[in-house]
């Protein structure tokens, strides 16, 4: 049986994107925030679709322009082989097969953030986990991704994580807003604060405009 290109429509991964978006957006920053959108990503495909969502952490790489040879690299280098870190790391999310990414959107601005100012689209990034490059040196093509899994790593972020009730709480909101198109979906939604007000999260944040 051959793996699906894809485990959910490209107006699903972008609601989903940009509900933790502004959920996050203000609270963190969030072009850095890979374990944010990968464990509500996780989340929500679980409750919503009933999919079985893995959180990864690890070193990854992506091909954002082929013209340029430019790659988005999250860990660092070590002799030529890139690793990852408590302090250098990225996350996806594997489910039958399919990598997500719910940050590609987001790979310019977090490229910006170290030096690089030439645009990169906004696009969804949902590949076969069997089309991952053997190095990071093999990305010839845009969309073209390599990914080094860390279990110990990704045990030890995501156990982090889920221990901080701010986390956890702003994992429901998120669940609590998000519909599956094609049912509308509320503009806002209503959050409490640590001291007991009540505010008002607005939808906003960058519209996917293709795929890798």
């Amino acid at each position: 049986m051959a793996t699906p290109r894809t485990v959910i429509p490209l107006p699903d991964y972008e609601r989903i994107f940009r509900i933790i978006f502004s959920v996050l957006d203000e609270r963190a920053n969030t072009p850095s925030a890979c374990l944010f959108f990968t464990l509500v990503g996780a989340f929500i495909l679980e409750k919503q679709y009933k999919l079985k969502a893995n959180p990864v952490a690890g070193a990854a790489a992506y091909m954002v322009n082929a013209e340029t040879a430019t790659v988005a690299t999250f860990g660092r280098f070590a002799d030529e082989e890139l690793t990852s870190s408590d302090e250098a790391f990225h996350c996806w999310i594997e489910s039958n097969g399919v990598v997500i990414d719910f940050m590609a959107p987001l790979f310019g601005e977090s490229m910006k953030a170290r030096g690089y100012n030439d645009a990169v689209p906004k696009r969804m990034f949902q590949k076969p986990k069997n089309e991952v490059a053997d190095s990071v040196h093999d990305l010839q093509h845009e969309g073209a991704f390599f990914l080094t899994p860390n279990p110990s790593l990704s045990i030890e972020l995501f156990q982090a994580f889920m221990q901080r009730p701010a986390n956890t709480d702003l994992m429901k909101v998120c669940l609590e807003w998000y519909r599956r198109p094609p049912k509308s979906l509320p503009g806002n939604i209503g959050m409490r604060d640590d001291l007991g007000n009540i505010f008002k999260l607005e939808l906003h944040g960058p519209r996917v405009t293709g795929v890798w």
